[in-house]
């Protein structure tokens, strides 16, 4: 967990613009086997300081590895900095941007675990020795662990200050069989969701579950036939309607996108 007080550089940031003083660490843990095999080992960890500086209607932004008060103190003077020599070549001389957004804080209370790599590569051979046990006849077996976590600390000059966590796990469990036709077939599953490895995964009554499913629709995709071409009728799932929705109308709204010449901006301002 971030252990560092952000909230006493306020005093340090420019009156007439909007700040964004950010620390922030990324963590990423990878374990992957195949066919008992461990190939992947990873463990990564990424931590600094960054700051963004809106003024005159340009953002400055800089960051560091560096965590001390120099630091900190140099990625705010640089952002200000950066933004005041964009100013000087593009004159836009707009105002800061003061939102009627309020003040206040807000702290997680989720209280972050680190597990040795150990864990992950024990959970997915005890995983890998029930795949060989109770799923006969695959040509090929894969499983892997994920975890990566984002935490951040926030202070900025208008709005809301925050320490938020965001952390995930998975096992993915890959199977291949053979077809009807002699051509591999290969089917996956994810397991997991929010928290870290042992939140998810300190049983793995759930990953022995979801294996047997998995298995199960390996043999049947065994027979599957092919889809018939043509126009059909589909009934699709909230997931894949979200997803849907998010790729073909979110990204095309964004802004950046519409003032480039994205469709969506000739609909701005109209019923459709």
């Amino acid at each position: 967990m971030l252990n560092y007080d952000l909230y006493p550089y306020k005093a340090e940031m420019e009156a007439d613009a909007s700040t964004e003083l950010r620390i922030q660490q990324n963590t990423k843990r990878k374990v992957s086997m195949m066919q008992g095999e461990l190939i992947t080992n990873i463990r990564e960890d990424i931590l600094g300081v960054g700051c963004r500086v809106y003024k005159n209607g340009l953002y400055g932004f800089a960051s560091t590895p560096d965590l001390s008060s120099t630091g900190i103190k140099g990625v705010l003077k640089k952002a200000s900095q950066n933004a005041g020599l964009l100013s000087s070549k593009i004159k836009t001389a707009k105002p800061a941007m003061l939102l009627p957004v309020g003040n206040g804080r807000y702290v997680t209370d989720y209280m972050m675990k680190t597990s040795d790599q150990k864990v992950y590569i024990d959970a997915l051979r005890e995983l890998d020795s029930y795949i060989i046990k109770n799923c006969p006849g695959l040509l090929n077996r894969s499983i892997v662990a994920t975890e990566d976590s984002m935490e951040k600390l926030l202070a900025v000059s208008e709005g809301h200050d925050s320490h938020s966590i965001i952390p995930r796990s998975y096992i993915y469990v890959f199977m291949t069989v053979e077809g009807a036709d002699g051509s591999p077939v290969e089917v996956f599953e994810p397991i997991g969701g929010f928290g870290v490895f042992e939140d998810n995964f300190a049983s793995l009554d759930e990953a022995f579950k979801v294996t047997d499913e998995l298995y199960k629709r390996a043999m049947d995709k065994k027979t599957a036939v092919y889809a018939k071409a043509g126009l059909k009728t589909c009934i699709l799932g909230g997931h894949l309607t979200g997803m849907l929705a998010h790729e073909a109308v979110g990204h095309t709204c964004e802004s950046d996108l519409v003032l480039s010449g994205s469709v969506a901006g000739e609909y701005l301002g109209k019923e459709v």
